[in-house]
């Protein structure tokens, strides 16, 4: 019977880190050593060699940028996450690295809210125009959480990387999957993406 009491505690217990939400497993890189005079940046992993970031983090391994979607990618290896498209009312966590909240230095954080609203501005890449997807949820990310993952809570996807926040109404706005990828292909198109 003792037998069987601890191979149920056990099965409940691998049970319970199995039903771990699948963002608190998945990493938001950290550009400290890149970034000018100390500042703090965060990126997505997006293949096994590249990472997606925003255009304004200033990192030295940039392979390239679109300036306009706000979307640049680095050299950096690690694991891919798993991305997918966002939708509005999704319950999102972002998270990155802020030096803000954190006395000691250098800390990673997360925010949490629902997808709220969707921006299209039009971007221009190689002579033609494209839609920008900018999508804004209800939380407020740290300063140094720009570039970082924005996760999807039901399943663990990222589906976009967090542009900025705007203070005044609390909310952050992401640069959504759909427009790294479209930035991605861009890249690809034009020879700017390395072999793997």
């Amino acid at each position: 019977m003792f037998r069987f009491l601890n191979l149920v505690v056990l099965g409940i217990v691998i049970a319970a880190a199995m039903c771990q939400p699948a963002h608190s497993q998945q990493r938001a890189g950290l550009l400290y050593d890149e970034l000018q005079s100390g500042a703090v940046g965060s990126y997505a992993q997006w293949t096994e060699n590249v990472a997606v970031t925003v255009f304004h983090n200033p990192a030295n391994s940039t392979l390239f940028g679109v300036e306009c979607a706000d979307v640049k990618f680095i050299a950096r290896k690690g694991t891919p996450l798993q991305w997918a498209e966002g939708t509005l009312d999704d319950q999102v966590v972002a998270v990155g690295f802020s030096a803000l909240e954190d006395r000691e230095g250098v800390a990673k954080h997360e925010v949490s809210g629902k997808v709220n609203h969707s921006v299209v501005p039009l971007c221009e890449l190689g002579g033609r125009s494209y839609l920008t997807y900018l999508m804004m949820f209800d939380g407020q990310a740290l300063p140094g959480m720009s570039g970082g993952p924005v996760f999807r809570a039901k399943d663990g996807r990222a589906i976009g990387i967090v542009k900025g926040t705007h203070r005044d109404l609390h909310t952050t706005a992401f640069v959504t999957y759909e427009m790294i990828k479209k930035a991605w292909d861009y890249g690809r198109l034009n020879g700017l993406v390395p072999n793997p």
